[in-house]
């Protein structure tokens, strides 16, 4: 408990509600590597990305399927859209975040 509550400080400490809560969809679906944004995301996932954490790119067409109980689907089909990648550093810290182990 006192490692998941060290590990909240440092996350709430760096990062804004929408990077915390993509590290989260991260952590319960660990198989997804990338997710879409919509443009100009760049700003909310700042922090994410410098820390090497994710990686930016642009991709057309895009969907993506989140199984949340109603397995709702997000389509962004019709244009250029942003999307975040996962890195080894990104699914390594994830991991850590959801066994409550140490970040540092």
């Amino acid at each position: 408990m006192q490692q998941y509550k060290a590990n909240l400080g440092i996350i709430n400490g760096r990062y804004g509600e929408i990077e915390r809560r993509v590290l989260t969809i991260f952590a319960e679906n660990p198989n997804i590597k990338s997710i879409p944004m919509p443009a100009a995301s760049d700003v909310a996932m700042l922090h994410l990305v410098k820390d090497g954490i994710f990686r930016r790119g642009l991709a057309r067409d895009l969907a993506l399927i989140i199984p949340n109980g109603s397995n709702a689907e997000i389509d962004f089909a019709g244009g250029t859209q942003e999307f975040y990648t996962i890195t080894e550093k990104g699914r390594d810290i994830v991991q850590r975040l959801a066994e409550a182990r140490a970040l540092s």
